[in-house]
């Protein structure tokens, strides 16, 4: 369960954003939000690889691993509602 809300919902955001905000605005800053909430998980994967966690080894890399998924379904659900705006 924890899974799907940790995942599942950044992708469900992301969808319902883009589609009732970006889909609908004619400014092109607000066209793409969520490519820059991708952009911004990418840099918390930086600082998180970047930074001594103080746990075990490799307890940063599983954090910016986390941190990468996480965009990749921003980016997903970014894609799905480009789809859905495109071809209904």
């Amino acid at each position: 369960m924890d899974i799907l809300v940790y995942f599942g919902l950044p992708v469900l955001i992301s969808f319902l954003v883009q589609l009732l905000i970006g889909c609908r605005t004619k400014r092109k800053v607000l066209q793409h939000i969520p490519l820059y909430a991708f952009i911004i998980t990418l840099i918390f994967a930086g600082v998180s690889l970047c930074t001594d966690s103080g746990f075990l080894m490799g307890g940063n890399i599983i954090a910016a691993a986390v941190w990468g998924i996480i965009g990749i379904c921003i980016l997903l659900g970014y894609g799905l509602a480009w789809m859905v705006q495109k071809f209904l």
